[in-house]
């Protein structure tokens, strides 16, 4: 009886790990507050109803990003991203909005930014190669003792 219990007990513990789990990333908007936002408000005006930005580009200060990923995770596998959302509200000079813009994922392009590589330019040599590069490069009185220098 104890065994059917504790198998039981193992069944439950092992399906709810691989349950599935939705995490937000980044900025967590209100319901119906990106309409909230029109062409012709002042900057401070966004401010005040959608918070201080993601990101602000470097250009002036012009154009403030709102960045926010959903991702979904399922146990021990690599998180996926499912949905992306990227408001972008341009300003011009007087501060006043000229441009609203909302992208998702599929109008961005997925890239490697960080890749922990040092891209070597020239040529790259493979083991032979490398090994036997100094092959006939030195001449007998050079080998002998006397430098090439």
């Amino acid at each position: 009886m104890h065994l059917k219990k504790l198998t039981i007990l193992l069944i439950i513990s092992l399906s709810s790990s691989c349950a599935s789990t939705i995490v937000n990333r980044g900025y967590v908007a209100d319901k119906g507050i990106f309409e909230q936002i029109n062409i012709g408000m002042r900057k401070n005006s966004v401010e005040n109803i959608m918070g201080s930005p993601s990101y602000i580009s470097a250009i002036n200060g012009e154009t403030y990003y709102y960045l926010s990923s959903k991702f979904e995770s399922n146990g021990f596998l690599k998180p996926k991203e499912i949905e992306r959302s990227i408001f972008s509200v341009q300003f011009d000079d007087n501060e006043i909005i000229k441009n609203i813009s909302n992208y998702g994922l599929s109008d961005g392009k997925v890239f490697d930014y960080i890749n922990r590589r040092t891209i070597s330019r020239g040529t790259e040599l493979t083991l032979l190669q490398d090994l036997f590069d100094d092959v006939g490069r030195y001449t007998n009185a050079q080998s002998v003792g006397k430098t090439a220098f």
